[in-house]
Parts: C-alpha cells; sequence; structure tokens
C-alpha cells in the first residue's frame, strides 16, 4: 500500500501466527517502547509456516529459515531475529542451534527507533556484533565442503561404518565417532529441490550450509564484524 497505515498487518484475516509458535519466540525482550506493527523498519513476518504439530510439541527449540540475498544475488549476511504477526521476537535457526548448544538465553534489547540496540547471550554477555536492523555479516569458512557431510540413508543404516568424503578422497570412518558430540543440520543437496545458494566462496552451493557458517560463527565468536 502507498500509505503505511494501510498495510493490514494488524489485520487478523491477513496475518497468521500459531499459538504453539510463542514458545519459542525469544523470552522477555527489551523494549524501550512498544512495537508499532505498522511502523517498524525491521522485517515483520504476517504470516509464516510452523512446523508439523507433532515436532512442535516434542521441541524446545524452533527457528526460521529465510534468505535475504544482496542485488548481486550473494547471501552474505543473515537476519538473526524476526517480528512475527503476534508481536513476538523469532530467532533463526543458528541462533536458536546456538542458544541450545550454549544452554544460554537470548537476550533482545530495542531501543525508540524501533531497531536493535543489541542481541546477546545471557549469561556469557556475550554481544552479537549486528546492524540495527539485525544483520549479522557472516564470515564463510569456504567452498561446498566446508563442513562434513554425511548422506542421510547412511545415518539410516544399522553398519556403523560408513564412507566419507575427506579432501576430495573416500575414507571409511565409524559412524557413531562421527556423530559423537556432533551438531547435524538435515538439508538437501539435490540441484531439483531448488535449495541451492550464492554464497561468496561457492555461486551454487548447499543452503543448508549457509545455516552451518552461522551456526560456526555464534559458536566461534568470530563473525565479521560491521
Amino acid at each position: 500500500a502507498s500509505n503505511p497505515l494501510l498495510c493490514p498487518v494488524d489485520n487478523p484475516e491477513a496475518t497468521y501466527a500459531p499459538k504453539d509458535m510463542a514458545k519459542f519466540a525469544t523470552k522477555n525482550p527489551v523494549f524501550a517502547r512498544p512495537l508499532d506493527l505498522r511502523k517498524i523498519p525491521l522485517v515483520y513476518v504476517p504470516t509464516f509456516l510452523p512446523n508439523l504439530k507433532m515436532y512442535n510439541e516434542a521441541s524446545t527449540h524452533a527457528g526460521f529459515l529465510n534468505t535475504y540475498p544482496d542485488p548481486d544475488g550473494y547471501i552474505r549476511r543473515t537476519q538473526l531475529v524476526v517480528v512475527g504477526a503476534d508481536g513476538n521476537l523469532y530467532p533463526s535457526l543458528a541462533l536458536s542451534t546456538a542458544a541450545a548448544v550454549l544452554g544460554d538465553e537470548i537476550v533482545v534489547n530495542m531501543n525508540e527507533r524501533q531497531t536493535f540496540n543489541s542481541i546477546a547471550f545471557k549469561k556469557s554477555g556475550r554481544h552479537i556484533p549486528i546492524s540495527p536492523l539485525g544483520m549479522m555479516e557472516i564470515n564463510f569458512r569456504g567452498p561446498t565442503g566446508a563442513f562434513q557431510y554425511l548422506k542421510a540413508r547412511e545415518v539410516m543404516t544399522s553398519d556403523d561404518e560408513v564412507q566419507i568424503e575427506v579432501n576430495r578422497q573416500i575414507a571409511s570412518v565409524k559412524k557413531s565417532d562421527m556423530l559423537k558430540d556432533a551438531i547435524v543440520f538435515v538439508g538437501v543437496t539435490a540441484v531439483g529441490v531448488f535449495d541451492m545458494r550464492a554464497f561468496p566462496f561457492d555461486s551454487n552451493q548447499p543452503g543448508v550450509e549457509g545455516h552451518a557458517n552461522i551456526l560456526d560463527n555464534l559458536l566461534a565468536a568470530d563473525m565479521l564484524r560491521h
């Protein structure tokens, strides 16, 4: 709409926020003033596709999957928190995973301009370098294969010994050793599923590796600075 006041962001017929998703929102965000969903400059999600109910009920953490490419089509940064139609702030998949792994809580502080002052981890007090709109510059680890891949069908087999590619060589490893204490993202790598993304080191890289890069940045605290 030409007039932002006419955008139906608070119209229940034009928005959708599943009630069972609210438990995954950031806890006790600090607002300098109440959010005005009609005027905020942040990424706002009026409706989204939730997980299946059985997954929501069983899960303690969840995160969104969105991409925001630059004009040239390459993804160089990531949105860590979005605003839902219910006014809650929801973390990305990587940020939610980092909080779960660290046993920490995400703390979001917003200012009078309705932008981000900070996004941090509560226990450690560590702040994540972000733009006022909550974007984090990604410190990519390299082209496809920077993180170890394991085929889903091999995870589901009873054989403990599996074949993986290491430095372009095939190696045999024990699946139990490889997955012990590991953080595993389940994704797709086939071109036909349309989740191949353009990242700085590789213009045709599986989207799941983008999440791995972001999570690794958050855990290692070596993301790029604005």
